[in-house]
């Protein structure tokens, strides 16, 4: 179901009676904001949707660096 909405100078839009009082993930994709419940769903549900191509994991920062660059090149879609 597609709705639009208006989004006040604040930034801020009237989700459905239903969402309000929820937790919720924001997944910016550009020109597209995904609003996906955060109930029953773990962030560790996603591990397997990260492809990730780096040899040596112990240090952190590098990997961050490498994840981030290699941001926009995502396969997968998270749903």
């Amino acid at each position: 179901m597609a709705e639009e909405k208006e989004i006040d100078s604040y930034g801020r839009i009237v989700l459905p009676k239903t969402w309000r009082g929820r937790r919720v993930w924001l997944l910016d994709r550009g020109t597209e904001l995904k609003i996906i419940p955060r109930e029953g769903r773990k962030l560790t549900d996603f591990i397997d949707k990260v492809k990730v191509d780096v040899s040596d994991l112990s240090d952190y920062h590098r990997v961050k660096e490498e994840i981030l660059t290699r941001r926009g090149s995502r396969e997968d879609d998270i749903r």
